[in-house]
């Protein structure tokens, strides 16, 4: 109750005593340009307040001081973001229990608001919540669409030289590293370290933080590799944020553990490009790091690998089930020709447009490429040549001793189709992607058949 407030105007002293203790009761005296006089008991003279005495709970007056409380009303009411009580005239014949009951009414009325602004607020929380719940079924849909699609594929976006982990960079306590990722943060969602292993190496700590703000976004802990290597740190979800400069701060992950080395890139002679020191942000070599950085659709799941690294507290995202996830452009580098002939090249991987191209009459496989758990194969097939033609493209999978899964399509040019080949059952283990070209009649010389859009069905 000490927090309401009572205010009176020249009323008579046993009116003023009818006000119970649990309340603030002060006296109006004036308002000028310094705001309002208050007198409180037991205060030796009046002070002026610029700001309104809120709660107020109840104006009392005379007929004499009635212009000056309806004054006070106004400014607190110009004031205040609640409601002001009416003023209530008093005189000599004014019994005390009216004061009470003034009190209590206003008392139950300022309750009442007060609870039904509780019942509103709830009402909004509760309306928020299914604003939540609503915007997660969208991102799971969204999640599930980019799957089916195809779109569900980390891209490299950039990538530096390829260390021979001979020029080395090594972690000192103390004294953290910062490399600026030379990328737009919207759709960010993985980067590639070149480590260096062994025994006498220690764990370190990777933070992705922005530049412009210092906000760290995702921190690793990545420990001693076993060997040199790649080690992947991947994020959650996408960056989905606003275009702002990504930048990677690295540091030994405590003063007990040894030093831990990182492989340099090639020589960059552009001082914001090459590794420098976190806190002064200066050049400390003409190399960055070696690194490789991928994106992914923005504020989507990554289909990450099961020897990703992901963030410190990170909740490990659900899979997909029953989607259709791109074949990364890293596994299709890996094809390989089934039989090598002696004309010259009859199977290519272009890079530009993640394709497969094969000569009729020639074959190739991707191994292990089919993961275990695969439920089957979907590709987009069609025919580049210089003229019409036609050809058959076949998709399919290794089946160690038993005849291989293949599926056949005709294709022709001016089209393209869509190949698929479903498992009787889940994969037990990982298998080779196999892909080849047959001829047909009347096919023109120097026809490819083209793979493209290669995806698994989990």
């Amino acid at each position: 109750m000490q927090g309401f407030h009572v205010l009176v105007a020249g009323v008579e002293p046993t009116a003023r005593q009818s006000v119970p203790q649990a309340f603030r009761v002060s006296e109006v005296v004036a308002l000028d340009a310094a705001g309002l006089h208050l007198l409180r008991e037991g205060d030796g003279e009046p002070r002026a307040t610029g700001l309104a005495p809120l709660p107020c709970l109840a104006l009392f007056a005379t007929p004499k001081t009635l212009p000056l409380m309806r004054e006070a009303r106004a400014w607190i009411a110009a004031q205040a973001a609640a409601p002001v009580p009416d003023v209530v005239l008093l005189d000599r014949k004014s019994p005390p229990a009216f004061v009470e009951r003034t009190l209590l009414e206003n008392l139950a009325a300022a309750n009442a608001a007060l609870a039904g602004s509780a019942l509103r607020q709830a009402r909004r929380v509760a309306r928020l919540r299914a604003e939540v719940e609503m915007l997660g079924a969208v991102r799971a849909g969204l999640d599930r669409f980019v799957g089916e699609t195809g779109l569900a594929q980390l891209k490299r976006v950039f990538s530096t030289a390829t260390p021979d982990f001979e020029t080395q960079i090594e972690l000192v306590h103390g004294a953290p590293l910062r490399q600026v990722l030379p990328v737009a943060g919207t759709g960010f969602a993985a980067i590639d370290l070149a480590c260096t292993g062994g025994k006498r190496r220690g764990s370190f700590v990777a933070r992705l933080t922005l530049l412009e703000d210092g906000e760290v976004l995702a921190e690793w802990r990545v420990p001693t590799p076993a060997q040199d290597g790649w080690v992947r740190l991947g994020l959650p979800v996408a960056h989905a944020g606003l275009l702002r400069t990504l930048c990677l701060v690295v540091e030994p992950a405590s003063e007990k553990s040894p030093c831990a080395n990182l492989a340099l890139g090639a020589h960059q002679p552009l001082p914001a490009a090459q590794l420098g020191d976190a806190r002064t942000g200066l050049p400390i070599a003409p190399h960055s790091l070696a690194f490789r950085l991928y994106a992914a659709v923005p504020g989507t799941t990554p289909p990450h690998s099961a020897d990703t690294l992901m963030p410190v507290a990170a909740r490990k995202a659900k899979p997909v089930p029953y989607a259709l996830q791109a074949l990364p452009a890293e596994d299709l580098a890996r094809v390989a020709e089934t039989d090598p002939g002696t004309g010259g090249p009859n199977l290519l991987f272009v890079a530009d447009v993640a394709a497969i191209l094969c000569r009729p009459g020639a074959g190739g496989r991707i191994r292990a490429a089919c993961p275990a758990g695969a439920r089957g194969l979907m590709a987009s097939v069609g025919v580049h040549a210089d003229t019409p033609s036609a050809a058959v493209g076949v998709l399919g999978v290794d089946a160690g001793a038993a005849e291989p899964a293949l599926q056949r399509v005709p294709v022709s040019s001016g089209g393209v189709e869509e190949v698929s080949l479903l498992f009787p059952e889940p994969l037990r283990e990982a298998r080779d992607i196999l892909l080849s070209a047959e001829a047909v009649d009347g096919a023109a010389e120097g026809a490819w058949v083209v793979f493209r859009d290669l995806r698994i069905y989990t």
